[in-house]
């Protein structure tokens, strides 16, 4: 049967013997050829064969049978699956524990092929989120965040660090603290000045430790500033000094402490009190 090139796509109506159509022709694949198409279909498109062969644990050539058997079924057509629904339906036939194991395959071939090819940090943090295991996500996600910032779109990289973010709060509170504290760099740009404080309130309460809560403290103290909010910010910056002086290791405060002093001059200077200052 015939599959029309023009398909609803997303979340509109499948219509119903097109899937048909298209599990019968699946159901009609060799073994060989029906494991390649699980494989794409979970890897995304576009198909790629050398990513696909990773993932099988074979060379690219031994794929050549099974790509030209998914070629004559009209089932792949110039490396993606025609039409799209294609995709949709191979990947509503895979059992949960299966779809997951190729999730995790993909994803560990795309990190064992990152040093020689470039590939979507997001891609990867999509694959072990799919594969259940978020918390291998973050540094990717973290990796997708920089490449966003890079590119100025603060927006998505604000975002790409909230997914990293919420797979660390529970298990990882010291990582999420640092990638609040990233966040909040990242939001002032694409939401304004005030965007910060939602990201350093959450890192100020997962700080436990007084470093911790002196940085943030700091940064407080530097939103603050910058909302024209003198005495706010003079309060976060006292509050960092009285951490830091009697800080037990003296090697470690210095710097801490001359920015929470240098915080403190801004904000009195600021309030009209620079004679105190």
């Amino acid at each position: 049967r015939a599959l029309p090139s023009a398909l609803p796509e997303g979340d509109l109506p499948r219509p119903a013997e097109v899937v048909q159509a298209v599990q019968q022709r699946l159901q009609g694949l060799p073994p060989a050829a029906l494991a390649l198409a699980r494989g794409l279909a979970v890897a995304g498109a576009p198909a790629d064969a050398s990513l696909a062969a990773a993932v099988m644990h074979k060379p690219v050539s031994a794929l050549a049978e099974a790509w030209c058997s998914l070629a004559s079924s009209h089932l792949l057509s110039r490396g993606e699956f025609a039409p799209a629904l294609v995709r949709e339906v191979v990947l509503d036939g895979l059992p949960d524990a299966l779809r997951r194991g190729l999730h995790a395959a993909t994803a560990r071939a795309m990190e064992a092929g990152a040093p020689e090819a470039p590939v979507d940090p997001a891609a990867v943090a999509r694959h072990w989120e799919a594969a259940g295991q978020a918390r291998r996500s973050v540094p990717w996600w973290w990796r997708a965040a920089a490449q966003a910032h890079r590119q100025w779109r603060a927006r998505d990289a604000a975002d790409t660090l909230a997914r990293a973010i919420a797979h660390t709060e529970v298990n990882s509170p010291g990582l999420a603290l640092a990638l609040l504290l990233r966040q909040a760099r990242v939001v002032v740009e694409s939401d304004g000045i005030a965007a910060p404080l939602a990201p350093l309130g959450r890192a100020l309460q997962l700080a436990d430790s007084a470093p911790q809560r002196i940085q943030v403290l700091n940064r407080l103290a530097e939103v603050h500033f910058n909302r024209l909010m003198p005495d706010v910010s003079r309060q976060c910056a006292e509050q960092a000094l009285a951490l830091a002086l009697p800080a037990p290791a003296p090697s470690a405060w210095p710097m801490a402490a001359a920015e929470a002093v240098v915080r403190l001059h801004r904000a009195l200077c600021l309030a009209g009190r620079a004679a105190e200052a």
